[in-house]
């Protein structure tokens, strides 16, 4: 399996394929907090497992191919059990 078919299979499987690239992995001001968790009756499983499987997509980028994006997925990576709107953002 190829690099750029994984890529692209990630895109599809997240809705993205019509995402434009960016010049940088993240925004330099953007500073995800345990307080943009929202409380455990308000997280939805379906959100969680989506996010998840997200940054798990994104590590496999940052270990072989995109290194200089390894900080960006890494703080999403922390907040991997409690994902809220910030965060989804932050990965996609």
């Amino acid at each position: 399996m190829s690099l750029e078919k994984h890529c692209n299979d990630v895109l599809r499987r997240f809705q993205m394929s019509d995402a434009n690239p960016v010049s940088t992995p993240c925004e330099s001001n953007l500073h995800l907090q345990v307080s943009d968790s929202p409380p455990l009756n308000e997280r939805y499983p379906q959100v969680v497992r989506d996010y998840q499987q997200a940054v798990e997509s994104c590590v496999i980028f940052t270990v072989f191919t995109r290194k200089d994006c390894t900080f960006a997925v890494n703080q999403c990576a922390h907040f991997k059990s409690k994902p809220g709107p910030t965060y989804v953002a932050a990965i996609c």
